[in-house]
């Protein structure tokens, strides 16, 4: 009977992928994000679920790559349009952005490097950005028309939306979820919104005023970024979708400023703290606060680490030092366990089978 139960537990495990189990809190290792000689890393603007990172790099111009297991994929313009900048890659390896030239900038996509300008049908301009994409293709961003710049999303179909005129000028959009939930920033001011359901809210600090600098939402609706109120020290804090007020989140005293800069599905949040110089962190899902340099493996890399950039729901961190990134892989990973199961399962089942 238990080797019958065994086999079942192993056989469940092997189908349902990731071990939830091994989503969790380090330790981790850490692999430098190579780029070639003369390049340093400006942002680490994207990550999805297998660990692939989008990230633009400073200089002359602005260039965009994907890497992926030690592979850059460079992500060109064309033209006078050679300088890119990457926001954000799906699961697909699907990457949206923009191709700059001066005032112009047109948005796109790349899918294995291949440049693709979007479709915006009417609402198409000189000015346009793609910012955000889901994992199910929804791409969203803004375009400048003559009535002003307007939040669009453009579906897996190609079906192009006007979801209206910005409540307030200079906004960028910072993320988006599988259900077209909208995070924006107007960055001089630190004033967030939430477009949700057709309609934008402001985002409330915590002592009621607007400065809600949000940088990204999950999929339950979950917000994170700082508040910022009356442009004091900044605090790390969340809002629930609805735009009710925000949460503080814990950080050690003696902390000047501290931000999230992402959030996974299951809620665990990276960012960083600021003690006499810039750290990188992460929330637990339960709110409990780490500084990744408590939990990094290689002593070379931990105490240089100040800011954890993006989270995916394996648990693996896209983080930066200075102009160095690196990405963070809990142990053991998730992928690991699944491929244990999946073959003792085999095991075990095969040690069953009669004999012909």
């Amino acid at each position: 009977m238990w080797k019958n139960i065994v086999a079942g537990v192993l056989v469940a495990l092997a189908l349902a992928g990731p071990v939830p189990e091994a989503v969790g809190i380090g330790p981790y290792t850490a692999t430098k994000i190579e780029l070639p000689p003369g390049l340093n890393v400006n942002s680490v603007t994207g990550m999805n679920g297998m660990g692939h990172v989008t990230l633009t790099t400073g200089g002359l111009g602005t260039y965009s790559y994907l890497w992926s297991a030690g592979t850059l994929t460079s992500l060109p313009g064309e033209g006078l349009y050679m300088m890119t900048s990457v926001a954000a890659v799906n699961n697909e390896d699907k990457a949206v952005g923009q191709m700059l030239w001066y005032t112009q900038s047109f948005a796109v996509s790349w899918t294995h490097g291949q440049m693709t300008m979007l479709d915006l049908g009417a609402m198409a301009s000189s000015r346009s950005s793609a910012d955000a994409i889901s994992n199910g293709g929804l791409i969203v961003g803004l375009t400048q028309t003559p009535q002003g710049t307007r939040l669009y999303t453009l579906d897996a179909q190609g079906v192009v939306m006007d979801c209206g005129s910005l409540p307030t000028s200079f906004l960028r959009v910072m993320d988006a979820n599988e259900s077209g939930q909208v995070v924006l920033m107007e960055g001089a001011l630190m004033n967030g919104y939430l477009y949700s359901g057709g309609q934008f809210f402001a985002l409330p600090d915590l002592q009621g005023g607007n400065f809600g600098a949000v940088q990204a939402i999950n999929d339950n609706g979950l917000m994170v970024g700082m508040s910022y109120p009356r442009q004091a020290n900044g605090r790390a804090a969340y809002w629930l979708a609805g735009g009710q007020a925000p949460c503080a989140l814990p950080v050690p005293d003696g902390t000047t400023g501290s931000m999230v800069m992402d959030v996974n599905n299951l809620g665990q949040m990276v960012g960083y703290y600021d003690q006499s110089g810039r750290r990188a962190c992460m929330w637990d899902s339960d709110g409990t606060f780490h500084d990744l340099a408590d939990l990094v493996l290689d002593e070379t890399v931990r105490d240089l680490l100040t800011m954890g950039c993006q989270i995916n729901d394996c648990g693996q961190i896209a983080a930066q030092s200075g102009s160095l990134g690196y990405l963070l892989t809990p142990i053991p990973e998730p992928a690991t366990l699944s491929l244990l199961a999946l073959g003792l399962s085999a095991f075990v089942l095969r040690r069953r089978r009669p004999a012909s």
